[in-house]
């Protein structure tokens, strides 16, 4: 029984929200007995102590994770970013760990960042830097890094240039095509790039002219495609020091 709402606990949180038929679909193709989406359904009238301490709630005849519970909006526009996408299914012994409140699988690149903001800024406070690569992660997973380079300045770290904030900005980029996101069901967008077939979103080392072609591989001329999103992110006087 309590398998059934590990399957439940880690799917939401993996999903951000699930239908007792797409929990009881993965739970089939992962286990020898087989259930019922009816045994999966009776957890929508009585979810019990265990998934409510893991803020799982019910709305509409689905499992939800509490963010989502809460507002309204957020949740309409992670459905609308999701669709159409496919779910992300990790074998069974990964997919139990999303169960665990606050667990999300960190790829090589969090790591790399880890190592940037020990060695440029806090060498001393390994605590400090745990906290600022946490913090910024936290963003990334919600499809945000020109947000999380804001956070540097609540540590009082300020680039005077691109020379300062380029290096951490393309380790941000690349962490970013490789975290897991609700928004993508559970995929990375590197990973989804390569289901689709839709170009990758990068931020390269030399930006074409505003008539060449986009470098996402679009077709479209620079200038009407990623030409304002590359401006946003690379647009630091907000958390620049000012001479």
């Amino acid at each position: 029984m309590d398998l059934h709402i590990e399957y439940i606990c880690a799917l939401t949180n993996l999903y951000g929200h699930v239908l007792p038929e797409k929990v009881c679909e993965i739970h089939n193709q992962q286990n020898h007995k087989q259930l019922d989406p009816v045994e999966i359904g009776v957890y929508l009238t009585n979810p019990g102590q265990k998934m409510e301490n893991r803020y799982i709630y019910i709305k509409e005849g689905e499992f939800i994770e509490e963010a989502f519970y809460l507002f309204e909006q957020k949740y309409k526009e992670l459905v609308a970013k999701q669709a159409g996408k496919p779910h992300y299914v990790p074998v069974k012994e990964e997919l139990l760990k999303y169960a665990k409140l606050h667990y999300w699988e960190k790829p090589a690149e969090y790591n790399e960042l880890e190592t940037y903001i020990f060695t440029n800024y806090f060498p001393d406070n390994e605590q400090m830097m745990e906290q600022l690569a946490e913090e910024i992660f936290y963003h990334i997973q919600h499809d945000k890094v020109d947000t999380a380079l804001e956070i540097f300045s609540h540590y009082e770290i300020n680039f005077k240039d691109e020379t300062e904030s380029d290096p951490v900005l393309y380790i941000m980029q690349r962490l970013s095509n490789n975290t897991r996101m609700k928004a993508h069901n559970g995929h990375t967008p590197l990973e989804l790039s390569k289901i689709t077939g839709e170009p990758i979103y990068t931020l390269p080392n030399q930006l074409p002219g505003e008539e060449d072609e986009c470098h996402c591989g679009s077709k479209k001329q620079y200038k009407t495609c990623h030409m304002e999103d590359d401006n946003k992110i690379k647009r630091l006087s907000d958390y620049r020091v000012t001479e």
